[in-house]
C-alpha cells in the first residue's frame, strides 16, 4: 500500500471518523496490517518525535526507538505477530529535542468472524513519570533497608494478636535459641524473664495493647547451652488503608555483649567504691593523732573562752560586752569542732558520691587541716599557694579530700631521706588555659624513675617498701569519675608534681553547700588570752 500524499491523512482503507478519533486521543495510537506493516500513526506521534505519518508508514519509525531497546522491540513484536497474542513492551522513545522518555507500547489483534486477524491496533503511553516514581520507590526501599540492616540484626512482624508472622530463620543467631519455632508465638512466650520481671512485661504488653511505638525493649532468651542472651527490639504499629490495626513491624538486635559489658563495668565501679572506702578508713587510722589534734583545738579554744567568760562575769559590775564576745567565740569553736567531726565521719562512711558546687581552694584548705598534725610528726611543712577567683567545680567534697590527702602524704613519704628543713610540700591551685581548675602537689624528693611512670597509676604497683599500691589507682578512678585528669611530672632536682585537673562549672553557688572551715577568729584568741591574763 502506497503512502498517502499528506503526511497526516488517512489511507484509502482507513475510516475517516476513526482517523479523526485516534488523532484526538492524547496517546500515540497506531494501526498495522496483519503482517505488522504500519498503516497509521496518530498526530501525537508527529508532535512528539518530529516524524511524519509518511516516515512511520515507510518503516522509518525505528529512528525514534532507543538503540538499546530496538532489538527487544522488533524480536518480541515479530513473535507476537506469529502467535497472534496481545503484545506489550516498555521502551524509550526519542522526543523531537533528542531526549528519551519511557513509553509502554501495547498492541491488540482484531479478528473477523472466522478468527483471522485483520488488523492490529496499538498505543504508546508515556510512562516516564511512573518509571521515575518506581525508581524513586526502589531507591527509597533500598535506602531504608540498608538503614535497618545496619542498625538491626533482623526484622520481625506480628499480627493483630501480637504473634510473630515473620522472622528470618536464616539468621545465624536464631540457631542458638532454645525456642526454635517462633512463628505463631508472642514475644513473652519466647522470653526467659517473664516470671522474674513481671512489671516490665506488664508495661510492655500495655504498650502493645495501646498500639504505641516502643524503642529498645530489652528482654532475655534462653540459649541451647543453658546461658542467657539479651535482645533489644523496637517496633511501630501498622494499619491498613481503612485504619484497621494489622500488628507491629520492627527490628531486633543481639545486645548480649553490651549488656554483659555494662554489668562488668557496674561490678568494677562497685569494687572501686569499696576499695576507696577501705583506703579512706586506712587513712583515718594513720591520721588518728592528727584527728585528735584537730578536734582538740576548737575544744581548747572553747574552754579558754568559757574561762574568760566567767572572769568577765566576776567583775563588778560584770563586763557584759566581753561576756557576749566570749560566748560568741565559744559558739564558733563548738561549731568548728562539730564540722570537723562531721567531715571525719563522712570520710569514714561508705556513701555514694554527693556532687556539689565546690570551691577547690576550700577543699585544699580543709584537707590540709586534717593532716596538719601528721605533717608535724614527719617534720614536713605544707605551703599553700592558692590562686583567687577560680570558678566553682562540681564534685564530691569527701572524695576529693581523700585524693588530696593521699597525694600530700605520698609526697611526705617521698622526702623521708631529706633533712627537716628540706621537707616541704607545695600545693598550688589555679585555672589552666584548657579552662580547668587544677591543684598541683609538689614534693622535693628524689623523683620517680622514668621506667615507673607508665605503671604509676596501676593497681598494686608501688615504690614504697610497705605500700599496697592502691592509693594512686583509687585516686585516678575518683578524678576520672569527676571528668578530670590526674597527671604526673618528675625531675631529679624538683621532685615530683602531681596535677589534679577538674572541669570548671560556670554556675552561681547555691545555698546549702558546705564552705571551708574558717580559722579561729582573732577576737576569740584575744578574748581567751584576756581571760587568762585577768
Amino acid at each position: 500500500m502506497s503512502a498517502p500524499d499528506r503526511p497526516d491523512a488517512p489511507t484509502s482503507s482507513f475510516d475517516s471518523d476513526l482517523w479523526a478519533a485516534l488523532n484526538a486521543i492524547p496517546a500515540v495510537a497506531t494501526y498495522y496490517l496483519p503482517d505488522g506493516t504500519p498503516e497509521f500513526v496518530s498526530r501525537s506521534w508527529r508532535d512528539y518525535t518530529g516524524l511524519t505519518l509518511h516516515d512511520f508508514v515507510s518503516q522509518r519509525w525505528g529512528a525514534a526507538i532507543h538503540p538499546d531497546d530496538m532489538t527487544a522491540v522488533i524480536s518480541q513484536w515479530r513473535a507476537h505477530l506469529k502467535t497472534g497474542r496481545p503484545f506489550a513492551i516498555e521502551h524509550r522513545l526519542k522526543r523531537a529535542d533528542g531526549e528519551y522518555r519511557w513509553f509502554e507500547f501495547a498492541a491488540q489483534p482484531s479478528s473477523n468472524d472466522s478468527g483471522r486477524i485483520t488488523r492490529w491496533y496499538g498505543v504508546h503511553i508515556d510512562i516516564e513519570d511512573r518509571k521515575r516514581a518506581e525508581e524513586a520507590l526502589r531507591e527509597s526501599e533500598q535506602r531504608f533497608r540498608a538503614f535497618n540492616e545496619a542498625t538491626s540484626d533482623w526484622y520481625w512482624e506480628t499480627g493483630p494478636d501480637h504473634r510473630f508472622t515473620y522472622m528470618p530463620d536464616e539468621r545465624p543467631f536464631f540457631d542458638s535459641i532454645a525456642a526454635p519455632t517462633r512463628i505463631g508465638l508472642t514475644r513473652w512466650e519466647v522470653a526467659a524473664d517473664l516470671e522474674s520481671e513481671p512489671e516490665k512485661w506488664k508495661t510492655h504488653i500495655g504498650t502493645l495493647k495501646a498500639h504505641e511505638t516502643f524503642r529498645d525493649f530489652l528482654y532475655r532468651v534462653l540459649l541451647n547451652d543453658g546461658s542467657m542472651a539479651y535482645i533489644s527490639v523496637s517496633g511501630i504499629p501498622r494499619y491498613d488503608a481503612q485504619g484497621n490495626f494489622l500488628g507491629y513491624r520492627g527490628g531486633g538486635t543481639d545486645v548480649t555483649a553490651a549488656v554483659r559489658s555494662e554489668h562488668s563495668r557496674k561490678a568494677l565501679r562497685q569494687a572501686q567504691s569499696e576499695l576507696a572506702h577501705v583506703t579512706r578508713v586506712t587513712t583515718l587510722g594513720e591520721l588518728t593523732a592528727s584527728i585528735a589534734h584537730e578536734v582538740n583545738q576548737p575544744l581548747t579554744g572553747a574552754v579558754g573562752s568559757s574561762t574568760a567568760c566567767l572572769r568577765w562575769l566576776d567583775k563588778d559590775p560584770p563586763r557584759l560586752d566581753e561576756v557576749r564576745t566570749s560566748v560568741e567565740a565559744i559558739i564558733h569553736d563548738c561549731n568548728r569542732a562539730s564540722e570537723i567531726v562531721a567531715r571525719i565521719r563522712a570520710l569514714a562512711n561508705k556513701n555514694d558520691a554527693k556532687m556539689d558546687m565546690l570551691d577547690i581552694n576550700s577543699v585544699v584548705a580543709e584537707s590540709a587541716e586534717l593532716i596538719g598534725r601528721e605533717l608535724n610528726n614527719h617534720g614536713a611543712t605544707l605551703t599553700q599557694e592558692l590562686s583567687s577567683g577560680i570558678p566553682s567545680i562540681v564534685g564530691d567534697r569527701v572524695q576529693l579530700q581523700q585524693v588530696i590527702i593521699n597525694l600530700i602524704m605520698n609526697g611526705v613519704d617521698a622526702m623521708d631521706e631529706l633533712s627537716d628543713k628540706e621537707r616541704t610540700i607545695v600545693v598550688r591551685s589555679g585555672r589552666s588555659l584548657a579552662d580547668e581548675a587544677f591543684v598541683d602537689i609538689q614534693d622535693f624528693g628524689a623523683g620517680i624513675e622514668p621506667k615507673h611512670l607508665d605503671k604509676l597509676f596501676d593497681a598494686f604497683f608501688t615504690t614504697k617498701p610497705k605500700g599496697l599500691g592502691m592509693g594512686l589507682s583509687v585516686s585516678r578512678s575518683i578524678i576520672e569519675a569527676h571528668d578530670g585528669r590526674l597527671t604526673v611530672a618528675t625531675t631529679g632536682k624538683a621532685g615530683t608534681t602531681i596535677r589534679i585537673a577538674l572541669p570548671l562549672r560556670q554556675k552561681k553557688r547555691t545555698g546549702g553547700i558546705s564552705e571551708s572551715l574558717p580559722p579561729r577568729s582573732t577576737i576569740s584568741r584575744r578574748v581567751a588570752a584576756e581571760g587568762r591574763d585577768e
